[in-house]
């Protein structure tokens, strides 16, 4: 009987959905009743509400609704004067792929999380940008560069660096001016 119930438990716990609830509820509370669960937000540098906390594999981050499109946007502990910090968080950057070896060009998005609409994170010192994809299908090229803010990686094919790859990539739809927005250091709390 006790596997019955460990697998009832399991069914219950792998079904509770993640996403669709308000949690605009008093004090963080999902739907706002007394024996309603706390919901964890990110808030901004003003201490406005970005969004509820979500996991996406092992990456924690915020949905934002972007020109209609739901985008999953991580986000990661800052790292001021070189030293982790523990309780402010940043726009986790991942940094756009170019199709030529000077990063010139329109930005490309590859290999971006898994969930909702593609997209990711191009940071040039505090400013950061959310790169939102096309809502179409990908297309084929060879990534021959990728950017982190100003600095541009070629990928040659000699033992200085990585090799340029073949990859599935979304052309850029919109950028949507996150630090501005959304201005960092994020905290975590109810």
């Amino acid at each position: 009987m006790s596997k019955w119930l460990s697998i009832a438990l399991l069914v219950m716990a792998a079904t509770e959905p993640a996403f669709g609830h308000d949690f605009d509820g008093p004090g963080g509370r999902e739907g706002g009743g007394r024996h309603a669960h706390r919901v964890l937000k990110v808030f901004d540098a003003n201490g406005r509400p970005v969004g509820p906390l979500v996991v996406v594999g092992s990456q924690a981050g915020v949905v934002l609704t972007v020109d209609g499109a739901r985008t999953f946007v991580p986000i990661g502990r800052s790292l001021p004067d070189k030293y982790w910090h523990a309780s402010r968080y940043g726009w986790f950057a991942g940094g756009p792929a170019y199709p030529t070896p000077d990063c010139s060009g329109p930005p490309v998005i590859a290999n971006p999380p898994p969930v909702f609409r593609p997209s990711l994170i191009d940071r040039e010192g505090a400013s950061v940008t959310l790169l939102l994809a096309t809502d179409a299908p990908t297309r084929a090229i060879t990534v021959r560069s990728d950017s982190m803010g100003k600095s541009c990686r070629p990928l040659t094919d000699g033992h200085s660096g990585p090799p340029p790859y073949n990859a599935a990539v979304w052309s850029v739809q919109t950028t949507y001016p996150l630090s501005t927005i959304y201005p960092e250091p994020l905290t975590i709390h109810y």
